[in-house]
């Protein structure tokens, strides 16, 4: 078989354009040829299909985790904007409590001197 294989490719590299017919055993290396080509296609499609899915996977898994870091920043975000509000709150009170008391110090001092 291996010498009429040969002698098919010899022959088509002499007439490279001659349209021979092919020969039975021409036509079985072809077909298992198209079939093992179509077995390797098959297998790396199967392949890819494989790999696109662990991608996938991959992506999701990702897109997961940055949603939850995201969701986690907002937390913070918000406790330390809660934060922040409380301290303005307390040092208003306070800057308001000193106020007041200035305020009546000032006035009571000056009562002290219109008498």
């Amino acid at each position: 078989m291996s010498q009429e294989i040969e002698h098919f490719y010899s022959r088509n590299r002499n007439y490279p354009n001659a349209q021979v017919p092919l020969t039975s055993i021409e036509q079985d290396f072809y077909t298992e040829q198209s079939r093992q080509n179509d077995k390797q296609n098959f297998n790396k499609h199967k392949e890819n299909t494989r790999l696109e899915r662990m991608r996938t996977y991959y992506y999701q898994t990702t897109i997961h985790a940055l949603e939850k870091l995201i969701d986690l920043q907002f937390q913070i975000i918000n406790r330390q904007d809660r934060f922040i509000n409380s301290l303005c709150f307390v040092f208003g009170l306070n800057f308001v409590i000193i106020l007041f008391f200035i305020v009546l110090f000032v006035l009571k001092f000056q009562c002290n001197f219109k008498n």
